[in-house]
C-alpha cells in the first residue's frame, strides 16, 4: 500500500522529508529499460535486474550533476565590479 502511494503521490510521501523535484527518475528510466531488456530482448530475469539497475545508475548520475551545479553556485566567486575613476 505505501509503495502504491509512493509511485503514485511522491510529493507527498517525501516532501516533508527531502526535495522530491527527482523522485521518479528511476521509474522512469529503470522500468521501460526493464521491459525492453527482459521481454523484448529475451534476457527475462536477468533483462529485468539490467534495467533497474539502469534506472538507479541514471539517477545517481542526475543526482551527482545536480549536487556540483549545486556546489558551483554555492561557492562562485562573487563578481566585483571594476573600480571607475
Amino acid at each position: 500500500m505505501v509503495g502504491l502511494l509512493y509511485l503514485t503521490l511522491p510529493d507527498l510521501v517525501l516532501s516533508p522529508f527531502l526535495d522530491t523535484s527527482g523522485a521518479k527518475d528511476a521509474e522512469a528510466i529503470g522500468l521501460p529499460a526493464s521491459w525492453v531488456l527482459g521481454c523484448a530482448v529475451g534476457l527475462h530475469t536477468l533483462g529485468i535486474w539490467l534495467g533497474l539497475l539502469t534506472g538507479l545508475a541514471a539517477t545517481a548520475i542526475l543526482l551527482l550533476r545536480r549536487y556540483s551545479a549545486g556546489l558551483r553556485t554555492r561557492f562562485a566567486a562573487p563578481r566585483t565590479a571594476p573600480a571607475t575613476s
